[in-house]
């Protein structure tokens, strides 16, 4: 954002805070006013830049070096302070509980390689959290929409404990290196009801324990 399109945010946004404070006065004009303000406010902040990314799902049941294909596709909307994707994934098994983790590489430049890895989560300002959750439909396939801002994910959410709590840095969304990964939670026939370990509700929110490996598809997106 430009500093005089930043006078101009800040501006309105005084505005309707002032609308706000003076609504009550009869004739007042900020009163009147104010709506107008804050449709403007609305359309500066849906014109601030945006960039969009898709790339092909890869195929990492088996770890290959490199992925493998996969059927299906994501996206991923960038803007400076937050990430919006969707995954569109077929060819998964019918029925099992998917959850979808965002890895976040704040610093792609500290990387030793491209694109990162997990060697260089620490090196490079790095954050894993959870993204979404679903189960896959009779014919294979899971189609996920989801989204993250920075400031560090939601109170409560599952995170990786071995690094700080963050997600997105602060003005990072266009010079971060994202990897969505999707993880497969296994027969649905184990799963149990309420809301503790082995459960539907945890398994679709939470990660598999330690060494346990069952990651089934990424998608990459290098700094556009």
């Amino acid at each position: 954002m430009s500093f005089k399109t930043q006078k101009r945010v800040h501006s309105l946004v005084g505005a309707v805070s002032a609308g706000v404070l003076f609504a009550a006065v009869p004739g007042s004009a900020l009163a009147s006013g104010a709506g107008h303000a804050a449709e403007a406010v609305e359309r500066i902040l849906a014109a601030l830049p945006q960039t969009f990314q898709f790339t092909n799902l890869l195929d990492i049941t088996t770890d290959p070096n490199p992925p493998g294909p996969a059927e299906g596709a994501a996206y991923l909307i960038r803007s400076r302070n937050g990430l919006t994707a969707q995954i569109m994934a077929a060819g998964l098994e019918p029925g099992h509980p998917y959850t979808v983790w965002w890895i976040i590489f704040n610093n792609p430049g500290a990387c030793a390689t491209s694109p990162c890895s997990a060697a260089d989560l620490v090196t490079a300002n790095g954050a894993i959290h959870y993204a979404t959750g679903g189960v896959a439909g009779a014919g294979g396939e899971l189609n996920l929409y989801f989204r993250t801002t920075s400031g560090g994910p939601p109170e409560g959410a599952a995170f990786n404990p071995t690094l700080p709590r963050t997600s997105l840095a602060t003005n990072a969304g266009f010079r971060a290196e994202i990897h969505l990964v999707m993880v497969d939670h296994h027969d649905p026939a184990a799963l149990t009801e309420g809301l503790d370990q082995g459960s539907w509700a945890w398994e679709l929110t939470h990660p598999l324990p330690r060494n346990t490996m069952n990651w089934v598809r990424a998608a990459i997106f290098l700094t556009p």
